[in-house]
């Protein structure tokens, strides 16, 4: 209605537990932007109360509670204990429920119901897999038969083998959540919790960054990323603003564990800053430099991951400025600019200014152009290239015959240097197991089993042998880390100088070729074709063989020229004999069944 009246007026819509809202608004528009606060009674939520759960009592006598930290009602006040479990000669004593994990776990499997669906989350991808697992065996498999879960269980064991977990939790309408499983399966368990057929979703912290579906109750064993620290606050009231909505029931709630006092503590400070004031991490980014206030700026990626982001950025605009006197000017306009930048004090703006300045100075056109085509810092072009250039590469190591083979070191040597890369080296060392770590050549070894279309369960079996998580251990190196990191720190090693490519001398469709190697690696394929089909949603069992077909369909010279649409069209239209021709021959799907899951996955 107001943009019928005034075309030209702009609006940012903030949550409402944002605090200064003034700030931000002078910030985008000086005295020219104005905050205006809706209070629509007719427009309310039902009442979402954020607290800490505390177990009261001694012994095997005692109480969980939920000490209320955050409501947006006034049926409850900051500071009432909400009671959420009783027990008089409990089975277990309050002392062995001492980790914010098993406070966790425990809770959650004395309250699940259908009919309420719960969110637990962990910070690690293994504590997905024992809350699972606590609450598989609270619970029953007393459901009606559904067919989608059934067919969900199915795809599980053919694409991760019937060994893994998941299958079997599903059985009872759990699920885990996380980046060590396909986007697929992770589409699929989203679109059983948004229909409703699910009762408990294990997960790690991540998904609040993406969470679109309204829960009853979100229990949180943990609120930190891996790697990073506190959830931001954005991602704290996405979460948040799932629990209560319109519609549901019952109050909703969110509850992170607390073993004692200290915990309750920092709960409580956690809170409120997710209440308080907005502010940049700039300002967070700034406070850890200063720890380290003689460290080369360059450097400061190395303690704190937020600054490769700036880096980046420096880079793009010393792309898009050849003078050095011009580019330093923008630089620092950019700067004041910023949100984050105002909300410094002078001295650190000033610390922050020279160092700025010191690092802008010593970055290259080529230095800035690399960044900007791969993503990384200039620092870790200028090291890659380094590396890259002791290793000898030459064209016929790039050729995929080469590249995937156990007979040939090329792979081992790009591993070595991916992870020494610093904004990937972290993913990749989290593959590492039990502290111990992984060589380069296991590494190697696993990302060309995948490419070459080793099955889940006999890629476990070469990386971990005699090892009861392996299956566990592989999803996650393979879906977290190898298909996003690994990927992009190839097609990065592709543009160095240094690479051994022959660029100039390769043909369109050689580079096309070239270009598309990374994906091969995204995606656990080893052809063209089935890169194409994988693009369009076609599981990874089936995509080389029903690609295969599409490239008779239309020629192998036009895998480049088709688009999204012909490939999709083409797909629809297939029957289910050519379904059924593609399907692995250990796989519980039919041609249909794969079919519908395609359907599922795009919409259809």
């Amino acid at each position: 209605t107001i943009k019928n009246d005034c075309e030209d007026v702009n609006f940012l819509l903030m949550t409402p537990d944002i605090s200064n809202s003034n700030e931000i608004v002078n910030w985008l528009a000086s005295d020219r932007g104005k905050v205006i606060n809706l209070d629509l009674d007719w427009w309310q939520p039902n009442e979402r109360v954020i607290g800490a759960i505390q177990i009261d009592g001694r012994g095997r006598n005692y109480d969980f509670v939920l000490k209320t930290l955050h409501t947006n009602k006034g049926t409850y006040e900051v500071g009432d204990n909400i009671p959420l479990l009783h027990y008089e000669s409990a089975e277990l004593t309050k002392s062995k429920i001492n980790s914010k994990l098993k406070i966790a776990s425990h809770l959650s499997s004395q309250i699940l119901d259908i009919n309420s669906p719960i969110i637990v989350l962990a910070s690690r991808i293994n504590d997905t897999y024992a809350i699972a697992e606590d609450l598989y065996n609270a619970s029953t498999d007393n459901f009606d038969n559904d067919e989608d879960i059934k067919l969900l269980i199915r795809f599980v064991e053919s694409e991760l083998g019937e060994d893994f977990p998941l299958a079997k939790y599903l059985k009872r309408r759990i699920a885990i959540h996380s980046s060590a499983l396909p986007d697929e399966i992770r589409f699929l368990i989203e679109d059983l919790m948004n229909n409703g057929k699910l009762q408990a979703l294990v997960s790690t912290t991540t998904i609040a960054q993406g969470i679109n579906f309204p829960v009853s109750v979100v229990i949180m064993g943990a609120y930190n990323y891996p790697f990073i620290g506190p959830m931001p606050v954005r991602d704290f009231w996405n979460l948040a603003g799932r629990v209560g909505r319109i519609g549901q029931n019952n109050i909703g709630w969110i509850g992170i564990s607390a073993r004692n006092d200290n915990d309750l503590l920092d709960i409580t400070n956690y809170v409120q800053k997710a209440s308080d004031d907005l502010l940049s991490q700039l300002v967070g980014a700034i406070d850890t430099a200063l720890q380290r206030a003689d460290e080369d700026f360059s450097k400061w990626l190395f303690f704190d991951e937020r600054w490769s982001a700036i880096l980046q950025y420096i880079s793009h605009l010393r792309r898009q400025t050849q003078q050095l006197d011009e580019f330093l000017s923008q630089l620092e306009q950019k700067l004041q600019s910023t949100f984050g930048y105002r909300q410094l004090p002078e001295d650190k703006k000033q610390f922050l200014k020279e160092n700025i300045r010191r690092y802008a100075r010593s970055i290259t056109v080529s230095d800035a152009n690399k960044s900007d085509e791969t993503g990384f810092s200039t620092v870790s072009i200028r090291q890659m290239i380094g590396r890259l250039a002791t290793t000898n590469l030459t064209p016929q190591d790039w050729q995929k015959e080469q590249l995937f083979s156990e007979h040939n070191n090329s792979m081992r040597e790009l591993v070595g240097i991916m992870m020494k890369t610093y904004e990937i080296r972290k993913s990749i060392e989290d593959i590492a197991t039990s502290g111990q770590s992984i060589s380069h050549s296991s590494i190697a070894r696993l990302i060309i089993d995948w490419v070459n279309g080793r099955t889940i369960s006999d890629i476990s079996t070469r990386i971990f042998p005699r090892d009861d998580q392996a299956i566990q251990k592989i999803t996650k190196a393979l879906y977290k880390v190898i298909a996003n990191a690994a990927t992009w720190g190839l097609a990065a090693l592709q543009k160095m100088p240094t690479s051994g490519i022959d660029w100039d001398n390769l043909s369109d469709l050689e580079k096309k070729k070239m270009t598309n190697l990374p994906a091969y690696l995204h995606y656990g394929v080893n052809t063209d074709e089935g890169v194409l089909m994988r693009k369009n949603n076609v599981p990874r069992s089936i995509a080389n063989r029903l690609g295969h077909h599409y490239k008779q369909s239309v020629g192998e010279n036009n895998i480049f020229n088709v688009t999204t649409s012909d490939i999709s069209e083409w797909l629809g239209t297939q029957d289910v004999r050519v379904w059924n021709e593609s399907i692995p021959s250990n796989s519980k799907l039919s041609g249909e069944d794969y079919k519908k899951i395609w359907k599922k996955l795009n919409g259809k």
